[in-house]
């Protein structure tokens, strides 16, 4: 039968969102000074994200080079994998092992 390989940040298209997470005018010019943040990836009409709020950082550069980033688009990736299982697993009976997938 069919073995699923874990997708990694080099399958997915990754995106990262910022809005203003603050009432003080001083943060207005920078929306990463106190930021709400998702990170979304998605792969052939699957989707996956994670949210976090209370984010201080200059730039999206400084906030995807460190580790809250990376942790997020970890979380975001085993969500991913875990939908793409379960839909696997969905439509698995339907397959005939000698099957060859349909001409494009």
């Amino acid at each position: 039968m069919f073995n699923l390989i874990d997708l990694t940040k080099d399958d997915v298209t990754v995106t990262v969102t910022a809005v203003a997470d603050h009432r003080e005018p001083a943060f207005d010019k920078n929306i990463w000074a106190w930021a709400l943040v998702t990170v979304s990836v998605s792969w052939k009409g699957f989707r996956a994200k994670d949210i976090i709020g209370a984010i201080s950082c200059k730039n999206e550069e400084e906030f995807r080079n460190g580790d809250i980033f990376s942790d997020m688009l970890d979380s975001a990736l085993r969500e991913l994998n875990l939908r793409v299982y379960v839909r696997y697993e969905d439509i698995k009976g339907l397959i005939k092992p000698d099957s060859n997938p349909p001409e494009k």
